[in-house]
């Protein structure tokens, strides 16, 4: 777990350090997200590390966070299917 949670710092430092998000940042959030909804057993105890960054990406794109697509749908529809399963 040492590991993810270091990932997951690195991912917080670069996201909180850029002005735009890049795709491979997209990606990342995908990762983040897609490994916490299929429980992969990863991410499950480290969820408010994993939630920093998802946080800092949002937040850097607004718009693509709202009407943008990626490979595991849209961000925004995937963060909502994230919020119902933590709650």
């Amino acid at each position: 777990m040492e590991s993810t949670e270091t990932g997951l710092d690195c991912l917080t430092y670069l996201s909180g350090n850029q002005d735009n998000v890049s795709e491979r940042m997209w990606n990342f959030f995908n990762e983040i997200v897609t490994s916490i909804l299929g429980e992969k057993g990863i991410l499950e105890t480290e969820l408010s590390s994993a939630m920093t960054p998802l946080c800092i990406i949002i937040k850097n794109d607004p718009v693509f966070f709202k009407t943008g697509a990626t490979e595991a749908g849209n961000p925004m529809d995937l963060t909502c299917q994230l919020a119902v399963k933590c709650f």
